[in-house]
């Protein structure tokens, strides 16, 4: 790792990856903690890499996709999604909305396949275990040639990065209070507006279609607050990167790409 991080995220990356005993009661995600975390996952992808010179053809592309994911906040999305050619895989974190999403270019289209991160609270609250979840939700696809209009591009990219940082009051669950409903800030968001209204437009200029593969993880979250505003969650980030990478590894061997995954 070119540069090991400091404590407080090396502490911040222990919790949330191995989920020790002693866990914190409140909100400790930090933007600085997150990033470090994907540059972490994207070395440890990158030295298995060096030892494993064989499977190149089918890693390569998961740590090209790490480094877009990284390149987001400096060079945009317009810029990362416009260089996918062939192949070419893009992974966005939506926290906002509580959502990934990846996006493949293929020979003659483009795949966008979206999928919720974080469990509504009840379910992991209510789980003894593991959650068994399957991603991705939904997909849909575009022409190769309609994402090479830049008039489209522009727009498109401009809609998704306005959903990175928008939050939507509906897409929040309700709580009663004073006998009113108001949003409950410390539940998960519904990514309706990115497996709903996303995949909705884009299959009406394109077409919607099932997910080319899903996975069956057993997700092992948890939420815990004691006197804080905000809870505990098991890092969204974390969980996005290894859908993203357990799905593109298993596509690669589905595919008969070179070398071996696990």
């Amino acid at each position: 790792m070119a540069n090991s991080p400091d404590s407080k995220a090396l502490d911040f990356m222990i919790n949330h990856v191995f989920l020790p005993p002693q866990l914190p009661q409140e909100d400790d995600s930090e933007a600085g903690y997150l990033n470090t975390t994907i540059r972490a996952f994207r070395d440890s992808v990158e030295c298995f890499l060096s030892a494993e010179p064989s499977s190149a053809p089918s890693v390569r592309p998961a740590v090209d996709m790490l480094d877009r994911l990284l390149s987001t906040e400096t060079r945009g999305m317009h810029h990362v999604i416009s260089d996918l050619k062939n192949g070419g895989i893009a992974l966005f974190h939506l926290r906002a909305q509580n959502a990934g999403l990846l996006v493949t270019a293929r020979q003659d289209d483009v795949l966008f396949e979206a999928f919720e991160l974080l469990a509504p609270n009840d379910k992991v609250m209510s789980c003894l275990g593991a959650l068994l979840r399957e991603f991705p939700d939904r997909a849909a696809v575009i022409t190769y040639a309609r994402l090479q209009d830049p008039d489209f591009l522009s727009e498109l990219a401009n809609f998704i990065q306005t959903l990175t940082a928008s939050n939507v009051p509906v897409a929040r669950p309700k709580v009663k209070k004073a006998k009113t409903f108001q949003p409950e800030e410390r539940d998960t968001v519904s990514p309706l507006l990115m497996n709903g209204m996303l995949i909705d437009l884009l299959s009406g200029l394109g077409e919607s279609v099932a997910p080319l593969s899903r996975v069956t993880k057993r997700s092992r979250e948890h939420v815990g607050w004691s006197s804080a505003l905000l809870p505990f969650h098991r890092c969204a980030t974390w969980l996005l990167l290894r859908v993203a990478l357990r799905l593109v590894l298993d596509r690669a061997a589905a595919a008969g790409v070179g070398g071996e995954t696990s």
